[in-house]
């Protein structure tokens, strides 16, 4: 997250470019699954578990990007891990637990943040910190990304909706999940540099939220998701200077209050 104050105001490059393009073709997509899974609460606690396992990385190692991506990433998927099984044996529930464990990761990654380095722009990322090296390991998240929704496409799909017949077919659902997490996790994780652990799920949910309501047909949900995802990247990184991700993500919001306004319309 080596980005400094002045740094944030400088036009966006090209690598900021390609890099949200690889992010909506790669995250994008998840989040329909997310959105018909019911999981995306889970989601935002995988979110929150990436700012302790980062703040920790950077305050044990400095800005090295590849210590920061690993010890976030299994940070992130452990907390996710022990909420899931914490859940399962609770009278709370599943949304109430991982409510609660999302508000406390989020508190102790702040915490750790704000007493280990004010320059680690961890909450909203910075654009002009990608480059080559973080476009390529993108790349590798999206192609990983792709190749698990096409393979495991009718997994995604009866694991949830049709468990039963799913197990008599040999699948296994918790299987299933666990590879889904661990994917969900790699893009959260890969994008945090440049959109921060509070900004990287958007890019998961709003575009998945806005097609959910102009489609049933799940393949054209995930690329309608993935082109919500580049229309709104382009349109803030040319419109909104100062902090393009949060004018991202605003972009995105706008759009999907579109579609919740063209949905009610529609059915008034």
């Amino acid at each position: 997250m080596m980005c400094s104050h002045t740094a944030i105001h400088t036009e966006p490059t090209l690598w900021a470019f390609i890099a949200f393009i690889l992010i909506s073709i790669s995250s994008s997509p998840l989040g329909i699954f997310l959105v018909l899974r019911r999981m995306t609460l889970m989601a935002d606690g995988l979110s929150h578990g990436l700012l302790p396992g980062v703040a920790v990385a950077g305050a044990l190692f400095g800005h090295i990007l590849w210590a920061m991506h690993m010890v976030g990433f299994f940070v992130a998927l452990g907390l996710a891990c022990l909420t899931s099984w914490i859940a399962q044996r609770s009278r709370l529930g599943t949304d109430a637990v991982f409510s609660g464990f999302s508000l406390w990761a989020m508190s102790a990654g702040l915490l750790i943040y704000h007493h280990c380095d004010h320059d680690m722009h961890l909450l909203t990322g910075c654009v002009n910190a990608v480059g080559p090296k973080m476009t390529g390991a993108m790349a590798v998240v999206v192609l990983i990304s792709v190749v698990f929704c096409i393979t495991q496409y009718r997994a995604l799909i009866l694991s949830y909706f049709d468990p039963m017949f799913f197990c008599i077919q040999g699948g296994k659902p918790q299987r299933i999940e666990m590879a889904f997490l661990i994917v969900l996790t790699l893009n959260l994780m890969i994008s945090f540099q440049i959109l921060g652990t509070l900004l990287g799920l958007s890019f998961v949910i709003l575009p998945a939220l806005t097609m959910r309501i102009f489609s049933n047909s799940i393949p054209r949900m995930c690329v309608g998701a993935s082109a919500i995802g580049m229309v709104s990247s382009s349109t803030g990184l040319l419109l909104i200077q100062g902090n393009p991700g949060t004018g991202i993500v605003f972009m995105m919001g706008c759009l999907y209050a579109c579609a919740l306004i063209y949905e009610r319309v529609r059915g008034a």
